[in-house]
């Protein structure tokens, strides 16, 4: 038998607004990441594995544009 359980949370504003950021900065490296591997499929090159992926992303957010990255933890990117 297997049981569940419902959770609701209540965050407050700041954590909310942090949740949110977390919440859009995965999107934008997975969207990042799958259109770079779409990108080096097209090119005939190496697919990459989850430990390059870690690399690029610690590379992406070191550029000035990409800055806000670092806002959210690392290990949720």
């Amino acid at each position: 038998m297997y049981k569940g359980y419902k959770v609701r949370l209540f965050p407050t504003p700041e954590q909310e607004e942090l949740l949110w950021k977390h919440i859009h900065a995965c999107r934008f490296v997975w969207n990042y990441m799958l259109a770079y591997q779409e990108e080096n499929y097209k090119n005939n090159k190496k697919h990459m594995n989850g430990y390059e992926m870690i690399k690029k992303i610690s590379v992406i957010k070191k550029q000035n544009e990409y800055k806000w990255l670092n806002e959210v933890n690392n290990s949720s990117l």
